[in-house]
């Protein structure tokens, strides 16, 4: 078992390159070991180097705060997913400053729907000859060889293109495993059926409205001040697409900012700041041409220029500002035409294999609050200077802003802390009973926190929720509680996989046979505005569905004795409530194939159990 507090860096792996470079890089008795007691994640068996003998694999060492690296493996997981031959496998390297739960693990998994085994290394000791000075580190092997270790831009250019000559050459591919090692992880944890993994918030300006980074969705969503849903912003599908907030597309979008009618959005993955008038609920963009920069600069041309991995925006007077991950400045932008200028550049430099980054920005009393991927936080006057919060404050943070009379943090511990003027930091809840310290106000996987009419509302990611504090001096969080309605019908699970449950085979005589399915829930009920439904892969006509009845947990298939194929093939999705603890909900999609078998004297009603896998992972 993991340690719950085990620290992580991320590592990938997927195969390919040019035999020309195998005599030089990777001679046969320096052959890469994968260490004994690494722990892996998203496959059911550890691997071993062995596994990889027949394939092309890459290995990316990387850090999952790492923005860079998120927007890589994003990339090479689609190249993967096209060429089976290639496995891509991602590894992480322990670090005692950097401690991850498990739970933080499994939520990172769901957010961005990987599919591709995940390891947590003790260390690197079993790469030989090999240095790795920062992350993304790209390492490409060929049927178990190391043939390219690069990292940065260049290493993936330099895989991408080697895959590129295996394809055109066609002679190693065919002697490859066409199979990937698959995933056995389901991302569909018992969450809020709509909000799945909660990041980034924002307010209404002048209004009541909440709008939440649904980020497993690739989409926004807006709840008035009791939690109901008003607006689903964007298809769950990542893409980029301006029309309107319904059919626009989004690609890892995070940081969101309120203002003048409009919802300005960080559309990260493709490079480029999106507008949502709420009024006529149309979707444009403002700033960056789609295409990504690593170059500092000192303006953007609206829509014209490049603009990397935009992470976070805040409004300060009539001036929108955003933060960039790729070349790590922060740039004053005109909400009219785009027209972006340098403010600063933020505090670069590595920290461990982690290269620094922007991953948070809030806007204050004239003053901007940046926060880094390092946890290091620094307040930003609008002439550009720069003031590390508190220097030497123990604090790693995740994010911080204004709040009552001081400045309110969450850090990456899960711990929210207040500084007022002239005191030190105070860590909010935290008690001593019967001479033990005990602090309830904790969070799992905090990505922002915000204040709103003298609350301090808390993104909880890893738990799926939104916590509250009225004071500094409360013990305890209360949620924000978003509400199932009508909205949820049709609503897609993210990223949820489903075993082939082979039920007892349906014997069809020469009379139509009815099928009755109960579904045994142990307990759990189904919420009846969620997402119910039966999607049979029937193209013959000769299979009637009563998918309504799902419902009442069970359903009725009608199957005409000429039914053509070997096997009724279904995809099931229902909705489920936690029998003991209410507001909890699961997505549950599975597969089940019923085998059908010829027989005369068949009987014209069956019926099966069918008890589909409840837990969440």
């Amino acid at each position: 078992m993991m340690s719950a507090t085990l620290p992580i860096l991320r590592v990938f792996i997927f195969l390919a390159l040019p035999f020309a470079v195998f005599a030089q890089t990777a001679p046969a008795q320096n052959k890469d070991e994968f260490p004994e007691k690494a722990i892996w994640m998203n496959i059911d068996h550890k691997l071993v180097m062995d596994n990889l003998k027949d394939k092309i694999a890459i290995l990316v060492i990387s850090d999952e705060r790492s923005v860079e690296c998120e927007y890589y493996l994003r990339m090479m997981e689609a190249m993967s997913i096209k060429t089976p031959a290639t496995q891509l496998i991602e590894v992480m390297v322990a670090d005692t400053t950097n401690p991850l739960s498990r739970k933080h693990l499994v939520n990172y998994i769901q957010r961005n729907g990987y599919m591709h085994p995940i390891a947590v290394f003790p260390d690197l000791a079993g790469f030989k000859n090999m240095k790795v000075e920062s992350a993304p580190y790209f390492i490409l092997y060929e049927k178990g060889l190391r043939t390219i270790t690069q990292g940065g831009h260049d290493g993936y250019v330099a895989i991408t293109k080697r895959i590129e000559i295996l394809n055109e050459q066609g002679d190693v591919f065919p002697t490859c495993l066409n199979h990937q090692f698959r995933s056995y992880l389901e991302p569909a944890s018992f969450a809020n059926p709509v909000v799945e993994t909660p990041t980034y918030i924002a307010f209404e300006e002048g209004g009541e409205h909440i709008y939440l980074n649904d980020a497993a969705h690739n989409r926004m969503i807006e709840f008035d001040a009791d939690g109901t849903i008003t607006h689903l912003v964007g298809t769950t599908l990542p893409g980029y697409f301006d029309q309107n907030v319904f059919t626009s597309q989004f690609n890892r979008p995070r940081g969101m900012v309120h203002a003048d009618g409009n919802l300005y959005i960080a559309d990260t993955h493709n490079n480029r700041v999106r507008v949502i008038d709420m009024t006529t609920e149309q979707v444009t963009s403002l700033l960056g041409s789609g295409y990504i920069t690593w170059k500092k600069v000192k303006t953007i041309d609206a829509r014209f220029e490049p603009l990397g991995l935009p992470t976070d925006l805040a409004v300060l007077g009539n001036l929108l500002y955003v933060a960039s991950a790729a070349t790590n400045q922060l740039f004053e932008v005109d909400m009219k035409d785009g027209s972006a200028e340098l403010l600063c550049d933020l505090p670069d430099g590595n920290v461990g294999l982690l290269r620094n980054c922007p991953v948070n920005l809030n806007a204050g009393s004239n003053v901007l609050y940046v926060t880094m991927a390092d946890g290091k936080a620094y307040k930003v006057d609008r002439k550009g200077k720069i003031t590390e919060l508190k220097k030497g404050t123990p604090f790693r943070f995740a994010s911080v802003c204004e709040w009552k009379n001081g400045i309110a943090g969450v850090t990456k511990d899960g711990r929210v802390v207040y500084l007022e003027e002239e005191k030190d930091w105070k860590v909010v809840g935290e008690q001593v009973v019967e001479g033990k310290p005990k602090n309830d106000v904790r969070v799992q996987g905090a990505t922002d926190i915000m204040s709103k009419d003298g609350d301090l509302y808390v993104v909880d990611s890893d738990n799926h929720l939104v916590r509250m504090l009225g004071s500094s001096s409360d013990k305890l969080m209360k949620n924000f509680w978003f509400r199932p309605n009508q909205e949820l019908v049709g609503f897609d699970a993210a990223h949820t996989n489903g075993d082939i449950v082979l039920l007892d085979s349906l014997f069809l005589g020469s009379k139509p046979v009815e099928l009755h399915v109960l579904l045994d829930l142990e307990g759990y009920k189904i919420v009846s505005a969620g997402q119910n439904e039966l999607l049979p892969m029937d193209v013959s006509g000769k299979l009637k569905v009563d998918s309504e009845m799902i419902r009442k947990e069970e359903f009725t298939l009608t199957v005409d004795p000429e039914y053509p194929d070997l096997d009724i093939y279904l995809e099931i999705y229902i909705t489920l409530e936690h029998p003991e603890n209410k507001g909890l909900f699961l997505i549950k999609r599975a597969y089940l194939d019923i085998p059908i078998a010829k027989q005369p004297g068949a009987e014209t009603l069956q019926e099966q159990i069918f008890k589909p896998n409840l837990l969440p992972y």
